[in-house]
């Protein structure tokens, strides 16, 4: 596509397809870019132009203005994921569109790190936190700076406590933690 990897020099190994893909990285190696300006504006400094590892698939994925810092071995699928101002966010997970799409990270070496989020709008809300796990459609983070949430099932907000799971939305009922388990809304066993 048009100017796609346009801007590599040294760095090795990696695949642009797509209008404007990694245009402007230059020597960050084994990274894959795919889709219309995905990976496409990395150029505020050398650590953000050495970034590697990384594979953006979609339209903008991974193509917000990326901070003059590393970010590394992150995979992003869909249309706008992690696609805001990456600034040393590492080994994170998006997949569907808008999955992560306002992280940011930070330089204090532990934000927007560690982070999976699969399902459309999946932690969509998050900017800077960290260790964060979002399964299901629109599952989000209960603050933005989060820390080792866990928010399980459709429209499921974390409880804003770090280091805590949260299953289902507001509408879920019942849980069961196994066949044979006690139903935690009603107190009773099933399946004995």
């Amino acid at each position: 596509g048009y100017a796609s990897g346009a801007g590599l020099t040294t760095g090795l190994q990696s695949v642009a397809i797509g209008s404007k893909a990694m245009q402007t990285h230059t020597t960050g190696s084994y990274n894959i870019a795919i889709g219309y300006q995905a990976m496409f504006d990395t150029d505020a400094g050398s650590s953000s132009l050495g970034s590697g590892n990384n594979i953006f698939i979609g339209i903008s994925s991974g193509g917000g203005q990326w901070a003059d810092a590393a970010s590394a071995a992150n995979v992003a699928i869909g249309n706008n994921t992690m696609d805001a101002a990456l600034n040393e966010c590492s080994d994170n997970v998006a997949i569907g569109h808008n999955a992560l799409t306002a992280l940011v990270g930070g330089t204090s070496g532990s934000q927007g790190e560690e982070i999976t989020a699969v399902g459309y709008g999946a932690g969509d809300a998050l900017t800077t936190g960290d260790k964060c796990t979002f399964l299901g459609s629109t599952t989000d983070a209960g603050s933005v700076d989060a820390i080792n949430q866990t928010a399980i099932g459709y429209g499921c907000t974390a409880v804003d406590i770090d280091n805590t799971v949260t299953i289902g939305n507001a509408d879920v009922d019942h849980v069961y933690a196994a066949q044979d388990s006690v139903d935690t809304a009603a107190g009773v066993v099933t399946g004995a």
